[in-house]
């Protein structure tokens, strides 16, 4: 984990947890720099990560989307939240980025 959560510095209600990924360096080749072909192995990585935890009960609303407000597709971020029991939640909207 990265960001606020893990420094234990949130001041917002709703709780955003960053996780970083390290793709292998074994899935790049040195051409990769070339014609965005990094960023469409980056896309497809995180592709291939929704699907696996689309698969499992705990997350919901699984979705790639561009980095930050300026929804930059060359930048994907992969969006989920937690599924939680409503009698659970306690309000909250948990949500990991």
């Amino acid at each position: 984990m990265v960001g606020s959560y893990l420094l234990h510095s949130i001041v917002k209600p709703n709780c955003n947890v960053d996780i970083a990924i390290q793709i292998p360096n074994s899935c790049f080749v040195p051409k990769d720099v070339l014609d965005y072909r990094y960023h469409d192995k980056r896309r497809l990585y995180l592709s291939a990560i929704a699907n696996e935890l689309s698969k499992e009960v705990s997350f919901s609303d699984i979705e790639l989307q561009g980095w930050r407000e300026g929804n930059d597709i060359s930048k994907p971020i992969l969006v989920f939240k937690l599924a939680c029991d409503a009698n659970n939640n306690n309000g909250r909207n948990d949500k990991v980025s």
